[in-house]
């Protein structure tokens, strides 16, 4: 019995220790548990509105690990601002609706066949 609470202990604090907010440079992350162990997903923040430029990273080191990057659902959804983006190789996944109502979304010359095309 002992060594079951024990496990159950354990496996409640790996949770709890994984599910947090993160605030790194100008960016917000909720790390999330991913298919490949952990991943920081960008979330949606107010103060993304300010931002004309913004360079996701490739990775965040966080408790240790380095973890890698998803832009989330509508992460910069209407920030207006919004101009220029940089994404990484090695950013992992990209949300529905990430760049939505972005200067860089509402800009014509920045789709090609349907696709919003990032340098």
């Amino acid at each position: 019995m002992k060594k079951q609470l024990t496990i159950i202990a354990l496996a409640i604090c790996s949770m709890t220790m994984m599910a947090e907010d993160l605030h790194v440079g100008d960016l917000y992350y909720h790390i999330i548990q991913h298919k490949e162990g952990y991943a920081a997903k960008i979330v949606y923040h107010r103060s993304y509105k300010r931002l004309d430029s913004i360079a996701i990273p490739e990775y965040i080191t966080y408790q240790g690990l380095d973890l890698p990057i998803i832009i989330g659902k509508e992460a910069f959804h209407k920030c207006t601002k919004l101009a220029d983006v940089y994404i990484p190789y090695g950013v992992i996944g990209i949300g529905y609706n990430a760049f939505d109502g972005t200067a860089l979304y509402n800009n014509p010359d920045n789709w090609q066949n349907g696709a919003l095309c990032i340098d």
